[in-house]
């Protein structure tokens, strides 16, 4: 006799089901948001100096310095190696912690610090629901929607009549407030000469031009009084046609509509501008450039001038050895989010001079540097703004950049194949992420290698002995794996014999022999780097010789030379002492 399910019959069930959870060992110490301010032992009050350093490396040091288990979640994408730049002076390890998680979370995309239980105590897990490229790829697709409404929206009103788009201007200040300012009024109007068709056109990216005999009379009238202040040795002269153009902003969140009104100067009508209004609708807790204590920080700044404020000591340096100055001369703690993965450091030339107050130099430097800024008790974050759009599809999982420097540390610096092959497996931007530390992944020399060092980490033992003896191996005995590693990766240039090795492998051989090579020698600067200007000395490095055979006549070899690892540092060059700044 069939029984049908009552709900009381359900709720029954749902109750045994919850309980034999429980039970299971494990289940019930499921990860939940941490209270940091809870454990006494994050209390502890810490000075952590690391102007670069990775994020699974800084939980590392707190895990040291506190004795408590903290650790970054490498799960979902390689978290652990994302670059951080930690100034902070005797602040609580709580409250480093609930910052670290505090500078990657955004709107839609938080971070938090996950706890479970253990017989040794509390353990802390820092974790992101939302990878970097999820969280970047909704909000990009989100920015352009507004950013393409708001730029609509400009197009209709340029083209009412003059008292209607007064009014129509003054109902959204985030989005005219700056093109109504002399100099902007021109170009701003110029766009309205467009068709409809045509501003759409301009918004993806094609460049439109009107010619002048299309313009209004207003706009002609308007173009020649701009034309003849730009070009003052032609007073009679006429502009030319409007021309518009489409480029990335600095910023980085959404494109930059310029328009030339004849004049032969593009201005930018919606841009960073933009971004600032943006930024304050969607993620209020920060401050960018636009907001009113950084407007009045950035007006107290530069009405001390240059020498009123006192030098930062450094007229070129690299984001990182900016903020490490502002934090040394005013004492300040900061964590930022602003390195960039080039393969080199990046030096930024130019003048910071001091404020009155770290609010006033963190601003100045925040918006020089393209970055935004939020204070969480006595720690300032500063990101980078284009953070918000960036899939960090160049990080490496901290586990990966640690066994390469324990590797590099037992072999001189230098890495053996098995740790070169390891950086070939990854993708060419996660390559240029570590070329700056470990010099043999940068892309332009490892791309024509990479499918010999994919073709080593699939070879047998035997195979491996064979490829490193005088007669070589011949790519038939390689294996169906090796020899596809070999012949169809991605990105490689050609090499001798990859054609005929493709159709007849038997008749292909290839030898690996380690050897040296002499290279040319440079000078360091200031920072300990070099110059890249070489010295009449060589030296002598170790290198790895590949070597093509096609029935046993040499077709083609190259060299492949090793460099050591190196350090990651804040290139900065000193220019003068850091003195206090007069109020």
């Amino acid at each position: 006799m069939k029984r049908k399910l009552t709900i009381r019959h359900l709720v029954t069930l749902t109750v045994v089901l919850i309980g034999c959870c429980l039970a299971i060992p494990g289940a019930g110490e499921a990860s939940r948001p941490a209270p940091l301010e809870d454990d006494p032992r994050l209390g502890q009050k810490l000075t952590l100096i690391h102007p670069r350093i990775y994020l699974g490396e800084l939980a590392e040091k707190l895990a040291t310095e506190t004795g408590v288990s903290i650790s970054v979640s490498e799960d979902r994408f390689p978290m652990g190696g994302i670059e951080v730049c930690c100034l902070v002076r005797d602040q609580p390890a709580s409250l480093v912690m609930r910052c670290l998680a505090e500078l990657y979370s955004t709107r839609g995309a938080v971070w938090s610090w996950r706890a479970t239980e253990s017989g040794g105590g509390r353990k802390y897990r820092l974790v992101a629901l939302r990878t970097p490229a999820e969280a970047a790829g909704e909000r990009r697709a989100d920015i352009r929607r507004q950013w393409e409404a708001d730029a609509l929206e400009q197009y209709r009103v340029a083209r009412l009549p003059d008292a209607e788009r007064l009014r129509a201007a003054a109902q959204r200040p985030d989005l005219f407030g700056r093109v109504t300012r002399p100099g902007f009024w021109t170009s701003y109007l110029a766009a309205g000469e467009l068709t409809e068709d045509e501003y759409r056109r301009a918004l993806q990216g094609e460049r439109i031009e009107v010619p002048r005999s299309r313009l209004s009379p207003a706009t002609r009238e308007r173009a020649d009084a701009e034309y003849r202040r730009e070009k003052r040795q032609d007073p009679q002269g006429h502009a030319g046609p409007v021309r518009t153009m489409l480029e990335r902003d600095h910023g980085g969140l959404a494109p930059r509509l310029s328009i030339d009104p004849g004049s032969g100067g593009y201005t930018s009508v919606i841009d960073s501008w933009w971004e600032g209004q943006w930024l304050k609708g969607n993620d209020p807790e920060w401050r960018g450039w636009l907001a009113e204590e950084s407007r009045s920080a950035m007006h107290r700044y530069l009405e001390l001038g240059p020498k009123g404020a006192g030098s930062l000591g450094m007229t070129q340096g690299t984001r990182e050895a900016w903020l490490e100055a502002v934090s040394v001369a005013d004492g300040v703690s900061i964590i930022a989010d602003v390195h960039t993965p080039t393969g080199r450091p990046g030096a930024m030339t130019g003048s910071f001079v001091r404020g009155s107050t770290p609010l006033d130099t963190l601003t100045y430097i925040s918006a020089s540097l393209g970055c935004y800024w939020k204070r969480s008790g006595d720690i300032w974050l500063i990101r980078r703004l284009d953070r918000l759009v960036d899939p960090r599809q160049y990080l490496v999982s901290w586990q990966t950049v640690r066994e390469l420097r324990r590797a590099a540390d037992r072999q001189d610096g230098l890495l053996d194949l098995e740790e070169v092959a390891r950086v070939a497996a990854l993708e060419p931007p996660q390559w240029a992420a570590l070329a700056e530390e470990f010099p043999d992944a940068e892309p332009h020399r490892l791309d024509a290698w990479a499918p010999l060092f994919r073709l080593w980490s699939r070879l047998s033992p035997q195979a491996r002995k064979d490829v490193l003896s005088p007669k070589g191996l011949r790519l038939s005995d390689a294996g169906i794996s090796a020899r596809r590693a070999l012949l169809t990766a991605p990105g490689d240039s050609a090499w001798p014999g990859k054609q005929l090795a493709a159709t007849d492998p038997t008749r292909c051989r290839f030898r690996l022999e380690p050897t040296t090579a002499s290279v040319p020698t440079a000078s360091p600067n200031a920072a300990g780097a070099p110059t890249g200007a070489p010295q009449k000395l060589d030296a002598v490095s170790p290198a790895w010789r590949w070597e093509v055979k096609i029935d046993d006549r040499v077709a083609g070899t190259t060299l492949f030379v090793r460099q050591k690892r190196r350090p990651l540092v804040t290139l900065r060059q000193p220019s003068a002492t850091i003195s206090r700044p007069m109020q």
